[in-house]
């Protein structure tokens, strides 16, 4: 009966650790931007929510039923104010307290925002579905956002807003944040990823040899490379970037030798070939400056 006992105890670690590791262990990066960012009255400076992410894409089983979901490695809720003239960006508060690494989703992700002189007015949509309903911190974080608040830009202090004033404001300009959303969008797209808090060193800290080993066979996706071109490729020598080229070009001759043996090594070898032509360009123009 022991011996049973300890084959099915047994059994049940095996399968633990079977589907722990149905993970990538490539990450990926991403930030979702909420609707509507909000714009002052002179159209000087953009005031927005964005909720980024670093996670592991599920592979092979970890995929079913339904595509799998992503193990989260960190997550950020921030509001930031963006001068467009100055080019300048400040984050002006963090709502960790909302982020629950079970049940945020994207999809469900609205916030309200008005700007006011010196003041962004924000309220949280439909918090209900942003949480699975036996997470210890949701009824207490309802509670907290169910109603308006607004920041003070210089001293940073949150405090609740009169709800009616509120409201009636955002009535105003709500057409007008949700028209010019593409246009926000664009500008944020421009903005440099560590500016919108997307520093690998702080959020997704490793070896410069595996931020490379991204960057070189395409691991990830394209978002986290684009980082890594940003804050990575920048601080290398010469040497090293002749070094990223060669590697790429063994890469891409491995590829093509195996090219014509199936379907998926055909599909591998095409995918690959269009980001080598936009990168080995990138890293030759660098290399010769």
């Amino acid at each position: 009966m022991k011996r049973r006992n300890y084959s099915l105890f047994l059994a049940f670690v095996l399968l633990i650790l079977f589907f722990s590791s149905c993970h990538s262990k490539y990450a990926v990066l991403s930030y979702s931007l909420c609707k509507y960012p909000t714009w002052n009255s002179d159209s000087t400076a953009l005031a927005f929510m964005l909720l980024n992410e670093v996670s592991q894409p599920p592979t092979g089983l970890g995929k079913f039923p339904d595509g799998g979901t992503h193990k989260s490695v960190y997550k950020n809720l921030s509001l930031y104010y963006y001068g467009v003239k100055e080019r300048k960006i400040k984050k002006i508060a963090n709502f960790d307290d909302i982020i629950d690494f079970k049940s945020v989703y994207s999809k469900y992700f609205r916030t309200f925002l008005i700007q006011d002189t010196n003041k962004i007015y924000f309220k949280f949509s439909k918090l209900e579905r942003w949480y699975n309903y036996d997470s210890t911190n949701y009824l207490k974080t309802k509670n907290k956002y169910i109603k308006p608040y607004f920041i003070e830009l210089n001293s940073r202090k949150m405090i609740a807003a009169d709800t009616s004033y509120f409201r009636n404001r955002y009535k105003k300009i709500a057409e007008k944040n949700k028209k010019e959303y593409p246009y926000s969008q664009e500008l944020i797209r421009e903005i440099p990823l560590k500016k919108l808090g997307l520093d690998l060193k702080k959020i997704y800290p490793q070896s410069k040899r595996v931020y490379l080993n991204y960057f070189i066979y395409q691991r990830g996706n394209q978002l986290i490379r684009m980082a890594i071109w940003q804050q990575v490729i920048p601080t290398i020598s010469k040497h090293k970037i002749k070094r990223i080229m060669i590697d790429m070009d063994d890469y891409r001759a491995k590829l093509t030798d195996k090219s014509q043996s199936s379907y998926n090594n055909k599909q591998a070898f095409v995918k690959f070939e269009s980001y080598y032509n936009t990168m080995y360009y990138k890293l030759d123009s660098l290399y010769n400056q």
